[in-house]
């Protein structure tokens, strides 16, 4: 026994895992180091098994002050505290972890006591920490160098921001850079795609094509404080955009070297035109996250970095080391060098050592300890998705309570946005609702998502003490906070403030507080204390730079914003907004030069170049103003208000409506003439002007100048213009809104809100007469192009519409003119191009039943710079291609749902059940997202979606088990057809697209959306159309299915029999294809299903009533749904003197509800078909015939099928009805033949069976 664990310390020791003594705990005595490894084992399995921490945290303490070189006892000892929610005490078990600095390891320990710091005495003290692990001599590189990393950041906390600066640069970053940028990275495209830097040989004086305009190299002026180069500092736009940083190396002879790289996400690194590295796995920039070997040549040495960025901070660091992890202080420079010839030889190849590579070898035949090690690194250097996979499979190894791997799991998981896998890591475990830490991130989770009462619901739960010291109460205090609970939260802040005067986030909690409470004069206090202890958060200085600006006290303003900008060197924010406190002052040199540095620092901000604007035009400098301003412009082209600057001091009007727009006195030659009111006798009003101007711009942004004028015939007009939609965007700018009475008189407008126009009571014969302007910007769905559609018909007559485009050269404008009337004259404006559209009195669009969707039937002219189909799909391939990512949680649930699927169809309709089903519709068709879905794991987890998102989802689900999908547009038949002369978005649906394949003889069509439908069974409003197939890089065209009639039916059965004068039935009634989807869509809440069950048989048969009834096939997406129910029907065998007439169908009454009017101006359409077979058996009494039987009918042509018989035999009575209408549209010109048919029809069914009276 005594002897059991010495191979495992001899083990450690190698590894150097053990280490001279620190400190012990108070109270520990010297025994064998074979028992503080026993205890140590008998904590690990109290621990992780039955998740009893108190008394695992108490054999870890003994463990740790027997023997205080034992790394583990100290790291479980650390652990137990978080998760006792005691951080404080963590904080120091992870200093202690910390040791003598020798090995890897230490370095995350001290990453973890930084990241719990609190307060400014736990600061001073791990300064004194740092400080001897930068200096002691047998500290590890990797250990030196991120020391050194964390004293710089914390003597910045402690305001020593010359000293920070002084170790940070001897970390050995480059700091000599030349940048280029921004470049697209639309989707990540761009990290892939060679521009260029990367393509050409490097010359600084070259220009490339940039995302928005031509760019070039330039020197990065300044490092930010920590040694980065801050792009979103220096380039603009800085989300879904990439750079290019050059620098020169001059190395003393040839050599191995390291690179370090920390980045925001994807990076690539040329070194001498070779490269080196290409990685797309970090999500969030740190230190020393990358790195690759590099030989260096004698001379100078060329150094290439792209970086490429989503959203978030976008910077780089870079930083040269030997093999071994020290650094390299070489020469750089951002001039241009001849590059030093020869190989890139090194002396000796070497792998550059990371705390990771030394984990992954110590793992080999090693405990969980290590692994949890690595998992956590992981988590600390941004590479989430590779711990939560780390921790997945370590999950899937260990039983029990596991509360570390729960908690790591839940934050490597939230931290890569899978908030479902994020509450799934705290709920799969067993002891989720009695480890304080595990109760305490499910708060803060809930928090996080401003789910404030929840989160105090769950603290309240729980036994946490709230009151105390630890982790519960702090949170618990936060979301006082939070939910307004003032006084309380201030008593607490202030209780806990009179014993930890140092800690900042009290205070700034207290200044919350005393906001709501408004004391101001805490509020200033506290402010100012947060500032002292933190002299390094930027929103400490903002928040007293707003106070000082709201007393007034600009001076104050100035200070604050100038310790700030030391603070902060690259900060744009700060050095504008400085700049516009001196233009408030009246200091306008000292302003000057401030933007004139900001200009050197970031030279392509439109931010800067508007204060310049605005600098200039206060001083009468009109020339330099409209310079500046259009600057601004070309920088920020979809900015309305910085036209409207440049049109102001150009002192002009757009061109375009200068040369086009209606002059005053067209406009009331058109307003005095107006038809009489006898002349359009159908028309609640009629459009006497309808005129528009757009003049688009490169940018794909617009300015239209709108003139309207309307007619009001009737009194029902009222309703409809009353209130007068307009545009509702902040670039509406009204000119005219009036109203002309029939004595000539004018009436203001009563009231103009957002959208809006509000005008008095209207009378017949009043005219309204609106004129506007307002901005589009260019197509959300793809940049700087631009699309519209202009109505000359619709619901009123239109006497003089005209649409005028002008367009920018270089723009390649298609054009599609529909309907009659229309007349088309391309003229110029200097070089831009101008077509003109006018049509004289057009007719209206008469509402009809039935009616073939407007879209389809009325003028119209539809413009658009989109070059081509092909130009549109690789865009929106390109918004796609990164959606359909999977992870665990989906692969386990698509497994799931297919582990009993016998065939490939059987799959396709497991899963098509789960996301039509289970995944909630919701349609947030907004800005980008109108085109682009939400990524397959957040539908996932979100567990909502729209049509897009729930494709995106199937066909995500559908690829993990081998089946082919795509992504496919559609525009819905009650929508209108896609104009495919013209490429434009058109499509307003997204179904899922299965190609033929092996298990799937021909292809498919799926729509998620239909929650209640088989899936063979595409929904109507899906069917006949042509769709846009996305297929990775290109598309092609693929016509939906059009669905027979008989596809959907409705078959009802029914044993009959007469009581008196009641029918009482026994029917059977089922339903397949769009009739199943459509009464499950009724009958889904099982409380009402009676009731509309009865509601629908009493429209049917009036007075009927129901009973017995059961359901089939209501809850599941089979092909077929039904009822089995007793139906009495009062009453309806009808007496006749000795006879009694009884009908036993329903009508159909068609002529009522398809062709009601006589006449028709358009085209019958018919969406919905099915096919209707009724068939009732009625039971005679005894000896008694039928007298009349309905005569057989059969109808069978090419608009209907129709049949009806009855017969008698052995005295039951069987007749049967079936009712087809055949095609979706029926012309106008075939109506009177529909309509005769429709007469023929309802006559039939309307004949009666004439039966003897055997009562009498």
């Amino acid at each position: 026994m005594r002897y059991r664990f010495l191979p495992l310390l001899l083990a450690l020791l190698a590894a150097g895992c053990l280490r001279p003594a620190t400190s012990r705990p108070e109270g520990a005595t010297a025994l064998p180091a074979v028992e503080p490894r026993a205890l140590l084992e008998r904590g690990i399995e109290s621990f992780v098994g039955p998740g009893r921490l108190p008394a695992a945290r108490s054999l870890f303490a003994r463990a740790a002050g027997l023997e205080p070189r034992l790394r583990e006892a100290w790291w479980w000892l650390a652990w137990s505290d978080v998760l006792l929610g005691r951080s404080e005490r963590a904080f120091g078990s992870f200093l202690q972890a910390a040791g003598d600095y020798a090995h890897p390891a230490d370095a995350l320990a001290l990453q973890r006591a930084f990241a719990l710091l609190s307060g400014r005495r736990q600061a001073e003290r791990l300064r004194d920490v740092l400080r001897r692990a930068v200096s002691a001599p047998g500290t590890h590189p990797l250990v030196r160098a991120r020391a050194r990393w964390l004293l710089g950041r914390l003597l910045r906390r402690l305001g020593r921001f010359d000293r920070a600066r002084q170790e940070f640069a001897r970390l050995g970053f480059v700091s000599e850079w030349m940048v280029v940028g921004p470049f697209a990275n639309d989707q990540n495209s761009g990290f892939d795609t060679p521009y260029g830097p990367e393509r050409e040989p490097l010359d600084y004086r070259r220009e490339f094509a940039g995302k928005l305009q031509r760019v070039k190299f330039r020197p990065v002026e300044r490092l930010d404080y920590d040694g980065s180069v801050n792009l979103s500092a220096l380039l603009d736009p800085d989300s879904w955009s990439c750079a290019y940083l050059a620098s020169h190396l001059s190395s003393p002879r040839a050599m191995p070297a390291v690179l370090r790289l920390g980045v925001g996400r994807a990076v690539k690194v040329w070194l001498n035109g070779r490269l080196l590295l290409s990685s797309d796995d970090v999500e969030r920039a740190g230190f020393d996250q990358l790195a690759v070997s590099a030989g260096l040549r004698r001379g100078w040495n060329r150094l290439l970095v792209k970086v490429c960025q989503r959203n978030g901070p976008w910077l780089l660091r870079l930083r040269l080391t030997d093999p071994r992890g020290r650094p390299l202080r070489l020469p750089a420079t951002n001039k241009l060098q001849r590059v030093a010839s020869g190989a890139d030889r090194q002396s000796r190849p070497v792998p550059p050592r990371q705390l990771a590579d030394v984990l992954e070898q110590q793992l080999k035949g090693r405990g969980s300890w290590l692994q949890r090690l690595l998992a956590r690194w992981q988590i600390e250097q941004g590479f989430y998705r590779r711990a939560a996979d780390r921790l997945d499979r370590l999950a899937a190894t260990s039983s029990g309570c596991r509360p570390l791997l729960a908690l790591l799991s839940h934050r490597a998981q939230q931290a890569a946005g899978r908030d479902s896998l994020a509450l799934k890591a705290l709920d799969q475990t067993t002891c989720a609702a009695t480890v304080p830490g595990l109760l305490l991130a499910r708060a803060a989770y809930e928090s996080s998502r401003g789910r404030y009462q929840r989160a105090m619901r769950l603290l309240r739960r729980s036994r946490l003490e709230l009151d105390g010291e630890g982790d519960a109460a702090r949170l618990w205090t936060r979301l006082l906070v939070e939910r307004g609970f003032a006084v309380p939260a201030r008593q607490r802040l202030e209780r806990r403030l009179q014993h930890r005067p140092d800690d900042d986030d009290s205070w700034r909690l207290l200044a919350e507080v005393a906001g709501t409470l408004d004391l101001r004069r805490l509020v200033l206090r506290s402010r100012r204390k947060v500032l002292a202890l933190r002299p390094d958060l930027p929103a400490a200085y903002n928040a007293l730079v707003r106070l000082a600006r709201q007393r007034g006290d600009n001076g104050r303003a100035l200070q604050l914003l100038d310790r700030q900008a030391r603070a902060f060197p690259c900060s744009l924010n700060t050095r504008l907004l400085r700049a516009r406190v001196l233009l408030a002052v009246g200091r306008e040199p000292a302003a000057r030069k401030q933007l004139e540095r900001l200009l050197r620092l970031s030279p392509d901000d439109w931010r800067v170049y508007r204060l310049l604007g605005q600098l200039h035009d206060r001083h009468g400098r009109r020339r330099l103003a409209l310079q500046a301003f259009q600057r601004a412009l070309e920088l920020k082209p979809e900015a309305s208000f910085l036209r409207d600057y440049v049109d102001f001091l150009e002192d002009r009007q757009d061109p375009a409506f200068e040369r086009y727009g209606l002059g005053a006195d067209q406009v009331q030659q058109i307003l005095t003439r107006l038809p009489p009111l006898s002349a359009y006798p159908e028309a609640e009003a009629v459009f006497l002007l309808d005129d528009e101007v757009t003049h688009v711009f490169a940018d794909g942004s617009a300015h239209h100048l709108v003139h309207q004028a309307y007619l009001v015939r009737t009194a029902s007009a009222r309703a409809r213009f009353n209130r007068f939609a307009v545009p509702s965007g902040p670039s509406f700018r009204l000119e005219v809104a009036e109203t002309i009475l029939p004595d000539g008189s004018r009436r203001e407008a009563t009231a103009v809100r957002r959208g809006a126009i509000y005008f008095p009571s209207l009378e017949p014969g009043v005219v309204i007469h609106v004129a506007y302007q307002y901005e589009s910007a260019s197509l959300s769905w793809m940049q700087d192009h631009f699309a519209m559609q202009f109505n000359f018909q619709g619901r009123f007559p239109s006497l003089r519409p005209r649409w005028v485009v002008v367009t920018p050269p270089g723009k390649q404008v298609q054009i599609l003119v529909r309907g009659q009337g229309i007349e088309h004259r391309r003229q110029s404006l200097g070089a831009e191009r101008v077509d003109v559209f006018t049509a004289r009195d057009m007719p209206m669009l008469h509402a009809e039943p039935l009616a073939v969707p407007e879209r389809e039937r009325r003028a119209m002219v539809l413009l658009t710079t989109v070059p081509s189909w092909k130009e549109l799909a690789r865009w929106q391939n390109s918004l796609i291609v990164d959606q359909f990512e999977s992870d665990q949680a989906i692969r386990e649930q698509t497994e799931k749902l297919v582990a009993d699927a016998g065939s490939v169809l059987a799959k396709v309709e497991a899963l098509y059940g789960f996301v039509a089903r289970k995944i909630r519709y919701l349609n947030h068709d907004v800005g980008i997202f109108g085109k682009k879905p939400n990524k397959a794991i957040n539908v996932f987890e979100n567990r909502f979606g729209d049509c897009k998102d729930k494709a995106t989802l199937l066909i995500a689900m559908l690829r993990l088990v081998g089946i082919e999908a795509a992504y496919a547009g559609i525009r819905t038949v009650d929508r209108g057809p896609v104009f495919w002369q013209v490429p434009h978005a058109q499509t307003n649906h997204v179904i899922a697209y299965l190609p033929a394949q092996p298990g799937i003889e021909h292809e498919l069509f799926l729509d998620t959306t239909a929650e209640y439908n088989h899936f063979l069974h595409l929904p109507e409003r899906d069917q006949g159309v042509r769709a846009l197939v996305l297929e990775g890089q290109g598309y092609r065209l693929v016509d939906t299915p059009v669905l027979p009639p008989s596809a959907s039916q409705l078959l009802f059965t029914a044993d009959a029999s007469l009581e008196g004068d009641d029918l009482v039935m026994q029917v059977r009634e089922s339903w397949s294809g769009w009739l199943a989807a459509w009464f499950r869509s009724h009958l889904n809440v099982e409380g009402k299903r009676r009731e509309f069950m009865a509601g629908l048989l009493n429209v049917r048969f009036p007075g009927a009533s129901l009973s017995g009834d059961h359901y089939r096939g209501i809850d599941d997406l089979g092909k077929q749904a039904g009822i089995d129910y007793r139906l009495l029907l009062p009453g309806r065998a009808r007496r006749e003197g000795k006879q009694l007439r009884l009908n036993l169908f329903w009508f159909d009454k068609l002529v009522e509800r398809m062709t009601p009017r006589p006449e028709r101006h358009g085209d019958v359409f018919l969406p919905y078909r099915a096919e209707r077979i009724l068939r009732v058996k009625l039971h005679l009494p005894p000896r008694v015939r039928p007298l009349v039987l309905p005569p057989p009918v059969n109808i069978d042509n090419d608009l209907v099928g129709f049949s009806q018989s009855c017969s008698e035999k052995e005295g039951v009575l069987e007749c049967q009805r079936r009712l087809v209408i055949k095609p979706r549209r029926i012309p106008r010109e075939r109506y009177q033949e529909f309509r005769r048919l429709c007469h023929l029809i309802d006559q039939a069914e309307r004949v009666e069976i004439v039966l003897p009276d055997g009562t009498q």
